[in-house]
């Protein structure tokens, strides 16, 4: 595979891809490290560009994977430093790749027993991945980020994610469109709330929207008028709650498990 020497100029263009302004102008992101690379070649989600450095090529799974890169997309080489300056990690190992942010709108129908998360301002991109994960792992059927939510395409979301951003229809909506689609849809909202009724307890809607609020004030009193039930999770423990990474992905589990 012929590489292509990367310049300054288009290295400087690649950096700004840090910053989420940049990420939403352009509809480009940066995912680096050879896991998640390997997710992202076999999700339908576009590749513009692979950057690597020597490293990559120090071990047989990254020699694998660059062979694995199509021949119409380009390859830039770099040095380790170089690399480095573009990657938001210490050791990237060997590899940045630029994808193009897949465009998905709130789903225009739902299957019987569908269940949709509703994110209102997660702050934490480490627990955004990390519900995006859950959302994957349970078969949610799409992500659904209100206005104050973090961003999806922030590097340390998709690394949480493990591959999972690259799989999962990740929407941002603001809560009038959010509004109007349940109720097109007929889709009923439950909000996460410490004290809810147990969800293990109750039988699920059809068509489901499950809420997750802001990791210290909940969900807000504007997206709230929407949910008709408040649920959670019982816990025996000393615990006073659970963080809103841990707790979605229990209801989520929860709710797989629900009498439909």
């Amino acid at each position: 595979m012929s590489k292509l020497p990367l310049s300054q100029t288009q290295a400087r263009r690649l950096r700004t891809l840090r910053n989420r302004r940049q990420r939403e102008e352009s509809g480009l992101f940066l995912a680096e490290g050879i896991r998640v690379v390997e997710d992202l070649l076999s999700a339908p989600v576009a590749v513009r560009s692979v950057v690597v450095a020597p490293s990559l090529e120090d071990t047989l799974r990254g020699h694998e994977l660059l062979a694995r890169i199509p021949p119409e997309i380009p390859v830039y080489q770099t040095s380790e430093a170089g690399l480095r300056e573009l990657a938001e990690t210490e050791t990237p190992q060997g590899i940045v790749v630029v994808g193009e942010i897949p465009a998905h709108a709130l789903p225009a129908a739902l299957p019987p027993q569908a269940v949709v998360v509703v994110l209102d301002g997660v702050q934490d991109p480490g627990n955004l991945g990390t519900l995006v994960r859950g959302a994957d792992a349970f078969g949610m059927q799409a992500v659904v980020a209100l206005p104050g939510t973090t961003d999806f395409w922030n590097g340390k979301t998709i690394r949480s994610a493990a591959g999972a951003c690259f799989r999962v229809p990740l929407v941002r909506s603001t809560v009038s469109e959010l509004a109007g689609w349940a109720t097109a849809l007929d889709v009923t909202v439950w909000g996460a709330a410490v004290g809810g009724a147990d969800v293990a307890a109750l039988r699920v809607p059809s068509r489901l929207a499950i809420m997750l609020g802001n990791e210290g004030a909940g969900i807000g009193p504007e997206v709230g008028s929407l949910v008709s039930k408040q649920v959670g999770i019982p816990i025996p423990g000393a615990a006073e709650s659970l963080n809103v990474a841990m707790a979605g992905t229990v209801l989520m589990y929860l709710l797989t498990r629900a009498t439909p």
